[in-house]
C-alpha cells in the first residue's frame, strides 16, 4: 500500500518575485507575525556591517523592503546580492504562513521531505530545525543575514569572472570520476593547494570548482 509523503519545496531563483513579494508585504499589513518576520529581516540587511563592497553598501543601506524590491527591477551589478536576500525574505515568510495555517510544524506529526535548490538550500535548512512560528520569528533575520553574505560571495565572484580575459571553465571529455580524482590530488600535491573540490557528480558529468 502506497503512503503518502509532503513534499516542502524551496527553490532557487530563476523567476522574478516582486510581484510574489508585493503581496506578501500586503498580506502582512493584516497579519502581525509576518509583520515583524519582513520587518525585522530587512532591517537586518540595512544595519548589517558585513557588507564589505561600496557598492552593495550603497544599495543595501537606507531602504525599506519596497525599495529593495524596485532594485531587481534595475539590471546592475548588486543584483545578484539582492535577488539572494529577497528571496531568502520571500521564502522565510511564505514557510510562516504555512506554518500559521498547519497550526503545528508539519515535520514533527508527518512524513515530511524538505527540498532546498542552491539558494533555496538556507530557507530548507531552517525549516528543518524550528518546531514553531516563534523559533522562526527568531532564527529568520540570522539567515538573511547569512543569505547576505552569500548574496556578495556572488556578486564578488560574478564581477571576477566578466573581468576575466582568459577561460574560466573547461570541459573534458573521455575522462572517468576516479581519473578526475587522481588528477586532481596530484595537482594539488604539486601544487600545495586543497582548493579544488568536487562539486557535483552524475551518472556521466562531474563537475570540480575552485
Amino acid at each position: 500500500m502506497a503512503h503518502s509523503v509532503n513534499i516542502l519545496h524551496f527553490g532557487d531563483q530563476t523567476v522574478d518575485i516582486s510581484s510574489s513579494l508585493r503581496e506578501l508585504m500586503s498580506l502582512s499589513k493584516d497579519t502581525p507575525s509576518l509583520d515583524r518576520l519582513l520587518r525585522e529581516c530587512t532591517q537586518r540587511v540595512v544595519d548589517s556591517n558585513i557588507v564589505s563592497l561600496t557598492r552593495e553598501r550603497q544599495s543595501c543601506s537606507n531602504r525599506t523592503l519596497a525599495d529593495l524590491v524596485d532594485r531587481l527591477k534595475v539590471a546592475s551589478e548588486e543584483r545578484p546580492a539582492v535577488t539572494t536576500v529577497l528571496m531568502c525574505i520571500y521564502q522565510l515568510g511564505c514557510y510562516l504562513i504555512y506554518l500559521e495555517k498547519c497550526q503545528r510544524c508539519p515535520t514533527l506529526y508527518s512524513k515530511t521531505n524538505i527540498l532546498g535548490l542552491c539558494t533555496g538550500m538556507l530557507p530548507a535548512a531552517t525549516a528543518t530545525c524550528i518546531d514553531s512560528t516563534s523559533e522562526l520569528l527568531d532564527i529568520a533575520p540570522e539567515i538573511v543575514g547569512v543569505a547576505c553574505r552569500l548574496g556578495i560571495t556572488v556578486s564578488r565572484r560574478s564581477w571576477a569572472l566578466e573581468a576575466t580575459t582568459g577561460n574560466w571553465a573547461t570541459s573534458v571529455s573521455g575522462i572517468t570520476f576516479e581519473q578526475l580524482q587522481d588528477a586532481i590530488q596530484e595537482f594539488d600535491g604539486t601544487y600545495c593547494t586543497d582548493n579544488h573540490l568536487i562539486h557535483c557528480v552524475w551518472p556521466t558529468p562531474v563537475t570540480t570548482a575552485v
